[in-house]
């Protein structure tokens, strides 16, 4: 006999919300075994997801933005995922880097690394973004879908929307195992929607200290931002923009149809959308440092585990 949808929603949410609380690995063979996780649907998965981010917020505080996962073939390929998946972005975990003292004689400043634990996490990586924030006026792409009579909403209407733009190390924990010893088993079957339900991998979105206006970008300038990830000092993944849909723009786009069309909402005024990596992951261990930045975008970002 299955288990009713809402009985396994409930049971999904109370063993990912347990896994965070007590930074558990949920290794791929335990909970693909669970009968919560037979045949889950992506429409459950987001509403696991839903329900998930808001038993967080307690401690996390509010959602106040979105992260836009596999959004590049490369990362697409990696996760046997046709079709990029969103998380939610807790208000805590959306942080500043902090700027150092300028060097003497220059107006150049250091960027100080973000200190983390590499116990904090099970399976930590970094990964290169250009993050936005929204600005006073909210994204509504209701009356706008695909097979509607309205236009859709153009690019040039979702960079209109915005207020500033960052460079960005989204900060992320593999739970799952899914990379250990080299092993491809994110092709197992079912596993799609559980990464959907605790919000694809997210942890963080540290950001630079210096944003940019967006009024300062055209939409043909996304595509050519190239971003480059450095672990101790050398360089060891890079990337276009033109990677993420094309132009991350899109991932923005993206978010205000699927809130439209999967909640009938609109994308909120200063919501934060990590638009997607231009990167593949870079792993590290305890001791390491990693650097992220942009060609075409001043600012850093730098954490040391």
């Amino acid at each position: 006999m299955s288990t009713p949808p809402q009985t396994r929603i409930d049971e999904c949410v109370d063993f990912l919300y347990n896994a965070h609380t007590t930074r558990s690995p949920c290794f791929l063979g335990d909970i693909l075994d669970m009968p919560f996780a037979k045949d889950l649907t992506y429409s459950e998965a987001y509403e696991i997801q839903r329900r998930l981010s808001s038993r967080q917020s307690t401690c996390l505080g509010p959602v106040v933005g979105y992260k836009v996962g596999a959004t590049t073939p490369g990362m697409q390929r990696h996760l046997h995922v046709t079709h990029p998946m969103p998380g939610a972005m807790h208000a805590s975990r959306v942080i500043a880097c902090d700027q150092g003292a300028a060097t003497s004689g220059t107006s150049n400043a250091s960027t100080i690394p973000l200190a983390l634990s590499r116990s904090s996490f099970n399976g930590p990586s970094v990964e290169c973004e250009v993050l936005v924030q929204l600005g006073d006026t909210p994204l509504d792409a209701r009356g706008h879908l695909p097979g509607s009579n309205a236009p859709q909403l153009s690019l040039e209407e979702v960079l209109a929307s915005l207020d500033a733009v960052w460079t960005s190390a989204e900060l992320v924990d593999d739970r799952y195992g899914g990379d250990v010893a080299g092993e491809d088993n994110w092709k197992r079957q079912g596993m799609q929607p559980i990464m959907v339900a605790d919000s694809f991998f997210h942890w963080a979105s540290l950001r630079s200290a210096i944003s940019v206006p967006a009024s300062k970008f055209r939409v043909e300038d996304f595509p050519h931002l190239v971003g480059h990830v450095e672990l101790n000092g050398v360089r060891v993944q890079s990337g276009p923009g033109s990677d993420v849909m094309g132009n991350p723009l899109e991932s923005v786009k993206f978010m205000a149809e699927f809130l439209a069309r999967e909640r009938g909402e609109v994308l909120p005024a200063r919501t934060w959308i990590s638009t997607g990596s231009v990167t593949m992951p870079v792993l590290p261990r305890a001791g390491d440092s990693v650097r992220v930045w942009f060609e075409g975008l001043p600012g850093e970002a730098r954490i040391t585990y």
